[in-house]
């Protein structure tokens, strides 16, 4: 029924993550004892996660199956009292648990609806790809590119690709996307981008691609979409947009 797992996770191990998510989500658990067939059973299965990771989930867009807290430090070394929370568990604290609990009022309880709170949300941003923690930089520093010096409505999209490559180079990661693959991801964390071509400086230069931006303030709001949560954005100038 529960399960209590102690400084055992890291949220950047893909397949423990897998795992964790299937055991939280799973109407079904395969328990195996030793020298016994498989048993598939119902999941009723809950998770406390204790950890001193600053990383401790990975927790995506709209995540919804850990409800995250940030423990204080109020009663940090109090060993007063942890003595008496101990000295009560011992006198009946386990037994009055327990009835609180079994006499819990769950009528019209939905366990889906938990509290969204800024601890999740900072898992949230810890838990973002390296396109996704690109563009999120980009949105906390107002200027669509590193070069630029406010946020340009329109940019080449060979211009916003380079900037994400060499702030992947910078960072050393791994995985970087195709530009296909980043024009795509694009018009998902900013859903009002758009395309089109204009003429170059002189006629003989041709045409080039253009991506073509809402305002600053329409682009937070969209990623804040995204993610499921609200962001605690700095303030900018939001007229002091340039054209290119």
């Amino acid at each position: 029924l529960l399960c209590f797992v102690d400084e055992a996770l890291f949220a950047s191990d893909k397949k423990a993550e897998s795992v964790l998510k299937a055991l939280v989500s799973e109407e079904k658990v395969a328990i195996e004892h030793k020298g016994h067939d498989v048993l598939v059973l119902p999941n009723y299965i809950r998770f406390i996660i204790s950890t001193n990771n600053e990383h401790a989930i990975a927790a995506g867009p709209h995540a919804r199956r850990f409800f995250v807290l940030d423990v204080g430090e109020k009663h940090k070394q109090d060993h007063d009292y942890f003595n008496d929370i101990v000295k009560e568990m011992n006198q009946g604290g386990r037994e009055a648990l327990l009835h609180m609990l079994e006499n819990w009022n769950l009528k019209g309880v939905r366990l889906q609806n938990f509290p969204r709170t800024a601890a999740l949300q900072e898992q949230q941003v810890r838990s973002l790809d390296e396109l996704e923690a690109w563009w999120f930089d980009r949105l906390i520093a107002g200027t669509t590119t590193w070069n630029c010096l406010e946020w340009a409505i329109k940019l080449p999209v060979r211009s916003l690709f380079e900037d994400y490559i060499n702030e992947a180079d910078r960072q050393k990661k791994k995985y970087r996307k195709s530009l296909n693959s980043f024009g795509l991801k694009m018009r998902r964390l900013c859903p009002g981008i758009s395309k089109t071509r204009l003429q170059l400086n002189d006629a003989f230069s041709g045409r080039e691609t253009y991506y073509v931006f809402p305002t600053l303030i329409e682009c937070r709001k969209m990623f804040d979409e995204y993610l499921g949560c609200k962001n605690d954005w700095p303030e900018h100038e939001e007229e002091g947009q340039t054209g290119v």
